[in-house]
């Protein structure tokens, strides 16, 4: 008798991430990681077992490792690797062991495309699920929030993973309790899974493909490798965000990928048929039990040294008591990553304080970025001495830096100046300017405005002064202001840039569809003013396409479909930028897809060659119909009539549907003796084509002449 198949899938390893854990700088990882364990029949005996094992990635998925299984591997549809494991005779106790060798290197993103299309097959990584609720209004209105502002896509997701990481609370008690994104939003702590179901669901909301990925990574912290889960967002291209260790648009080699899912889930399987109806599995999975991973064993690790190649300055370095003054930080960036920065102050007293010590810059290739920091010494020093304070930059990626800021009490303040801004509201790119008011003290002094991508300069001439800039930033800007001999302020404009500036010129689809045929909808973009960030859907039939860019001038974007089923159907494109979005519908008919098959063969000798009529089934709005049979084409709107000799034939339709796409097909027809030599003479009669959007047999007059 059959037996009963008894089937187990678990989570082979409880996802953590050691709280406080930073990027590292490894550039380059060997490890080994060893795969075993047990697979334990319970109350009866395994008769088969069969057991898809997960194990880390390779290309070409994941470029960046490398990995040697000893074996031939298999891949699923997302290309993650598994070893299939079988056994036809398997004991109550099954074991298995295997040996994998990873080399893995560290990511970076150096560059991204201006603009580009999310291929259909990524429109998987944009919906919501039951888990992952991106299509929740509230977790909709605060991805626009957060991004807002933000002018590359990019930068969007730099902002929504800067987000998470600054508003979470780690929780290491919710290992493996995987709340959903809803419950996220709402209490604001957990683990890596949460803190990348948040991020992820921020993501798609606002259209941008976002997928988990899971595996192990090294904390310094626990000494020891955990699992891990972080995320992937595509922006052009996928790039590695986790926003638990904060590494985004890059990620360090001691992350060892094992897979890539729309969903978080294990991917671990196995199926057993067992002798009986109340056998149940059990999976021991030995080292990999809870968050610690002591199933991998590092080999080497190689790193790279930190960047270098920044200023860390402050406009004044010797203030008097009460005085302020601001420090900053400016970087070309050399690839697209988010580096977290904290200025520290000197212990032992409170000499000076700053506005805020920790802060991150979003880097991007060619672009200056710039942090600032508003810096004030005590007014409240015992006189008689001189102060320093020595401010420290820590960052995983930057390397040491101290700037000292001396404090003299005794040292009398210069009178105060002015600042102020001359347009509270200008586009991105587009002139403005600092203007100060000046007591004459403070006259020939140097002035400095300090912006997210620039840093300015001038020497005051006279009472009134102006240092003039240019920004690219967007959303509400910060201007820092200082004098070099002490004094700062903090200004900001507005930079309506692409708040509202984008517009739908055109939208077009075709009036007639045909179902099963592709098509194509365009439409037309352009902005109140140039550079502006967009994204767009584009949604047929509930099924949407996402697009993003940025729009140099009027653009054009294009959508291919394939309508599924015949009725009315709607379309609709939104465009939004910096969290608005406008969009435009339009409707079309889709119509059956048009069909052209062989009804009947018949043949009848004349003269002694033997003539064949074919005639057809036809269905649906066709047009230009062609056969074609033994190298002879004939207009097919009605039944062909031709010489062929006895013997199969390969018979050639095609024909176009309403909306112009050609269809083909091609028939065995088989040329028989006639069995009524006067059957074909008789049945000529004249009539007409196939008729659209009907069904029936087609007959027509037949052009040769009979002879007796």
């Amino acid at each position: 008798m059959p037996k009963p198949a008894a089937a187990l899938a678990i989570l082979l390893l409880a996802i953590s991430s050691a709280a406080g854990s930073a990027p590292q700088l490894s550039s380059s990882l060997s490890a080994q990681v060893s795969e075993q364990g047990a697979i334990i029949s319970i109350g009866g005996e395994m008769r088969s077992l069969s057991l898809n094992l997960s194990i880390p990635s390779s290309a070409p998925s994941a470029p960046y490792q490398v990995v040697d299984a000893g074996e031939k591997m298999q891949f699923d549809e997302l290309g993650n690797a598994y070893l299939p494991i079988s056994s036809h005779t398997p004991t109550r106790r099954f074991t298995y062991e295997k040996t994998i060798l990873v080399q893995s290197v560290a990511r970076s993103t150096p560059a991204l495309p201006g603009s580009y299309s999310v291929p259909s097959q990524y429109g998987v990584f944009t919906l919501a699920t039951n888990r992952t609720q991106s299509g929740d209004e509230g977790i909709r209105r605060l991805a626009q929030n957060v991004t807002a502002g933000a002018q590359t896509p990019f930068e969007k997701v730099a902002l929504l993973a800067i987000y998470v990481n600054r508003n979470m609370r780690y929780e290491s008690g919710m290992v493996g309790q995987e709340k959903d994104a809803l419950w996220v939003k709402q209490n604001m702590y957990g683990v890596c899974t949460e803190y990348s179901t948040l991020f992820i669901a921020l993501c798609r909301s606002i259209g941008i493909p976002a997928r988990y990925a899971t595996g192990y990574v090294y904390s310094d912290l626990y000494r020891s490798w955990m699992g891990h889960a972080w995320a992937e967002a595509y922006v052009g291209q996928w790039v590695p965000v986790d926003p638990t260790w904060f590494e985004v648009g890059a990620l360090d080699a001691m992350h060892i990928e094992e897979s890539k899912s729309a969903e978080f889930a294990g991917r671990n399987t196995v199926s057993a048929t067992v002798s009986g109806p109340g056998v149940r599995l059990e999976w021991d999975t030995g080292a990999k039990t809870g968050a610690i991973a002591g199933n991998i064993k590092t080999l080497g690790v190689e790193y790279s040294a930190p960047f270098g190649a920044f200023e860390l300055s402050a406009a004044d370095l010797n203030l008097s008591s009460g005085g302020s003054t601001v420090a900053y930080l400016a970087m070309n960036g050399t690839d697209y990553r988010v580096v977290p920065l904290s200025l520290a102050g000197c212990t032992g007293g409170q000499i000076v304080s700053l506005d805020e010590g920790e802060k991150y810059m979003v880097l991007q290739p060619g672009r200056l970025s710039v942090v600032a920091w508003q810096i004030n010494a005590s007014g409240s020093l015992p006189p008689g001495y001189a102060y320093s304070c020595p401010l420290t930059l820590n960052s995983p990626y930057l390397a040491p830096r101290t700037i000292t800021i001396g404090v003299n009490p005794g040292e009398k303040p210069l009178p105060g100046f002015t600042a102020s801004i001359s347009s509270g509201s200008v586009a991105p790119g587009k002139g403005n300017s600092v203007l100060l008011r000046l007591p004459y003290q403070r006259e020939g002094e140097v002035f400095t405005a300090i912006l997210p991508d620039g840093v300015y300069r001038t020497v005051a001439g006279g009472p009134a002064a102006e240092i003039p800039f240019i920004s690219q930033a967007a959303g509400s800007v910060p201007v820092y202001v200082a004098g070099s001999r002490g004094g700062s302020a903090l200004l900001g404009y507005s930079s309506g840039g692409n708040s509202s500036a984008v517009s739908i010129d055109s939208f077009t689809l075709p009036g007639v569809l045909v179902a099963g045929s592709p098509a194509t909808a365009q439409a037309v973009l352009s902005a109140k003013s140039y550079p502006a960030d967009v994204m767009v859907e584009f949604v047929f039939a509930g099924e949407p396409q996402h697009s993003a860019g940025i729009l140099e001038g009027p653009s054009q974007f294009s959508f291919n479909f394939t309508p599924r089923s015949a009725g009315a159907a709607s379309a609709q494109v939104s465009a939004s930028s910096s969290g608005l979005a406008i969009s435009s519908s339009r409707i079309s008919s889709v119509l059956p897809p048009p069909s052209i098959s062989v009804d009947s063969v018949e043949t009848l000798y004349i003269d002694g060659v033997l003539y064949t009529r074919i005639s057809f089934l036809c269905a649906g709005n066709f047009s230009s119909p062609v056969a074609t049979v033994r190298g002879a084409s004939y207009a097919a709107d009605g039944p062909v009539v031709a010489a062929l000799p006895l013997g199969k034939q390969e018979l050639h339709i095609a024909w176009s549907d309403a909306a112009g796409n050609r269809h083909s097909r091609t028939e065995k027809i088989t040329v028989s003796q006639p069995s009524l030599p006067s059957a074909l003479a008789g049945g000529v009669r004249s009539a007409g084509g196939c008729p659209l959007a009907l069904i029936f047999l087609s007959v027509a007059f037949v052009p040769f002449i009979f002879r007796r």
